[in-house]
């Protein structure tokens, strides 16, 4: 037996084993890819509810009696979290369905929901006994995975995820 012998029966089987485990990686590297997007989609939308939830907690947007809240505040308060999504390249729809954004964004929610709160029980002072009011925003985004295949016999239902934001901070006034 010649030692090129064993050279010769193998050859062609480096060729066949990543025809093997390449499909696989390319599959891992997609993955990969849209799972940093939608934890950067997490992080930019839990961003948004902390800047719309900052601005309620402001005094210029107290609504007295505190039980009839302003439309107009609400609806500056919805576009300070759209505005912040837009501007870290995640449009967000508003209640009004509104879908404009002077950035170029890779990223839309095929629907969102804001909700604002802002007289919401933060706890009491232990001494006093005092009651905490604050405000909260709530931010609700259905994001559809971009890298999913079109293969037949496939639900896709299954590649939309719902992901969402919630912040509340005192009320400063």
């Amino acid at each position: 037996m010649r030692p090129t012998d064993h050279r010769r029966r193998e050859r062609g089987t480096q060729v066949l084993e990543l025809a093997l485990v390449l499909p696989l990686l390319v599959f891992l590297v997609f993955v990969v890819i849209e799972g940093a997007a939608a934890v950067r989609i997490q992080q930019v939308i839990n961003n948004a509810a902390r800047e719309a939830a900052h601005l309620a907690s402001l005094e210029q947007m107290a609504y007295y009696p505190p039980d009839t809240p302003d439309a107009n505040k609400i609806a500056a308060i919805e576009a300070a979290a759209t505005t912040y999504a837009c501007n870290n390249g995640v449009l967000l729809r508003d209640s009004g369905g509104a879908t404009t954004c002077p950035v170029a964004t890779r990223t839309t929610c095929s629907s969102t929901n804001i909700n604002v709160n802002q007289n919401v029980s933060m706890g009491t002072i232990p001494e006093t006994g005092a009651q905490i009011d604050g405000s909260e925003v709530d931010i609700t985004c259905n994001y559809k995975f971009m890298f999913v295949p079109n293969l037949p016999y496939v639900n896709y239902s299954t590649s939309q995820i719902t992901l969402g934001g919630t912040a509340k901070f005192r009320n400063q006034y």
